[in-house]
């Protein structure tokens, strides 16, 4: 595409995939292949939309600059740096699952949180036995441990997604 509106074009179709694959999760059911499925299909979206935002590389110091300021840009690196651990599943159910969990605003019930849906993240105790951490990996990991390790799997998703698409600082970041 040439036309002056391309990268507009580019970033609309990865936005719509990204807002899709969440949905699909939401629909998925839990401890399904299909959850499964799901879950892997909106880490890959997040880190395309999230390679998108930062840019080539060389130029990505503005990305990252807002990331720093941010608990979603932290999310979203967290759950970016799982697209490379090579391990089948990365949440487990929040036990006692046939029990709704309260209080709080990322717990059942809740537009993230209803039967079904209450998954964690693994730790970064449990990510580190299945996975060694690179050093390029080392930031997105410290992220992960912070701000994604433990915590509710829809809600984190959801933060990242909103990051990613609606932060009006990221919104500003324009690449091929």
């Amino acid at each position: 595409m040439s036309a002056p509106d391309s990268t507009d074009a580019i970033f609309a179709e990865y936005a719509d995939d990204l807002r899709a694959a969440f949905e699909q999760l939401r629909s998925a059911g839990g401890g399904t292949q299909d959850h499964r499925r799901a879950l892997k299909a909106v880490v890959d979206e997040v880190y395309r939309v999230r390679e998108y935002r930062q840019g080539p590389k060389g130029k990505r110091q503005p990305y990252w600059d807002i990331v720093a300021g941010s608990d979603a840009g932290k999310i979203t690196q967290g759950v970016a740096f799982l697209r490379g651990v090579l391990t089948h599943h990365l949440t487990r159910p929040v036990l006692p699952a046939s029990r709704p969990l309260y209080p709080g605003p990322d717990l059942y019930p809740g537009p993230d949180m209803f039967p079904g849906a209450n998954y964690v993240w693994l730790t970064a105790d449990e990510i580190r036995a299945v996975h060694t951490v690179t050093a390029s990996e080392t930031q997105s990991f410290a992220h992960y441990e912070s701000h994604v390790g433990g915590r509710t799997v829809l809600p984190t998703l959801r933060a990242a997604v909103g990051f990613l698409l609606d932060d009006v600082n990221v919104a500003k970041l324009r690449h091929v």
